[in-house]
């Protein structure tokens, strides 16, 4: 099968590639051409073939979209960004979603697109007892959630087969810098993670499999990945040498993580392999030396880190 991917070579957009790759599915890649992203596509070998442009622009989607029979859209503009930036994240999240799909819908025959959601869709449910279901009302509550209802909603309405995903948090497995939006989050807010092979392992078993094609799915990491973020940041904190950080620096607005029912995908995709345990010990597997300079120079990293948060400063 020649599967297209948008948004190739992100944090999920390379696991998929591989995966893909492993399968022996033809795979064409979609992204913007910066630097970064050409190394990666270098690091992923000469049988991916890549197109570079804007993907709110027909002139250079068509030519990757020709002949493919499954597109993976995965291009998006994500938080923070998608916060500070929301004319850039509509044009891209929502504009580029409708540009895709109306060159899919014009062909003969459509391929079939598999579309990465959020459970952001879902608004604040820190109200609700856990777990989201996939039939949960829609209720988005910022500009990513908003643009992640709207382009499910021109899925639906473009008639092509489709597989929408919402998926759960899904940091990357060797993140080398923490976001200062980690404080953001109030630490009591349910979380679930999510490996990034695991989804890409989802997104594969889900086009190779007909029973998916026209359904919604919950996409997380099941209940050994459950947990509330003291013990999902606090754990990663504890791992690298750092420590967790004082409950002060945190914000207390409600944030859109909760976790999830995975049961009905994981029965059909069979994707969970990888427990958030096993992506700390992966975390500090690929950090190497620096958990030992992290652990030599933990006051400093911990000043350092505390400075990029408001609410510590307010406190101090």
């Amino acid at each position: 099968m020649k599967v297209l991917v948008t948004g190739a070579f992100g944090n999920i957009g390379t696991n998929v590639v591989r995966v893909l790759l492993q399968r022996g599915h033809h795979v064409a890649c979609f992204d913007l051409r910066t630097q970064e992203n050409e190394k990666t596509a270098a690091q992923l070998g000469s049988q991916i073939q890549c197109y570079w442009g804007d993907i709110t622009d027909p002139a250079t989607l068509e030519p990757a979209v020709a002949g493919v029979d499954v597109v993976v859209h995965l291009a998006a503009i994500l938080p923070p960004l998608s916060e500070r930036k929301p004319d850039l994240a509509n044009r891209v999240n929502v504009g580029g979603t409708r540009a895709l799909v109306g060159i899919m819908a014009g062909m003969n025959p459509s391929p079939r697109i598999l579309f990465t959601s959020s459970i952001s869709v879902f608004g604040d449910t820190s109200n609700l007892p856990p777990p989201r279901t996939v039939d949960d009302p829609l209720q988005p509550s910022d500009t990513y959630s908003h643009t992640k209802v709207e382009c499910e909603e021109i899925i639906h309405d473009s008639g092509l087969d489709a597989i929408i995903f919402r998926l759960t948090a899904v940091p990357p497995i060797n993140t080398s810098k923490m976001d200062p939006m980690m404080f953001e989050i109030p630490l009591d807010t349910r979380m679930e993670y999510v490996n990034p092979g695991d989804v890409a392992r989802a997104i594969a078993n889900g086009i190779e499999c007909d029973e998916a094609w026209g359904r919604t799915f919950l996409i997380g990491g099941g209940k050994e990945c459950q947990m509330y973020y003291r013990d999902f940041l606090g754990g990663i904190l504890r791992a690298v040498g750092i420590g967790p950080l004082p409950e002060a620096a945190f914000g207390k607005a409600s944030f859109y993580t909760d976790w999830l029912d995975t049961t009905e995908s994981q029965a059909l995709l069979k994707y969970q392999q990888v427990t958030y345990q096993d992506w700390q010990k992966e975390l500090v597997k690929s950090m190497g030396a620096k958990v030992i300079f992290a652990k030599l120079f933990r006051p400093l990293i911990r000043r350092s880190l505390l400075k990029t948060s408001p609410y510590w400063k307010a406190a101090k």
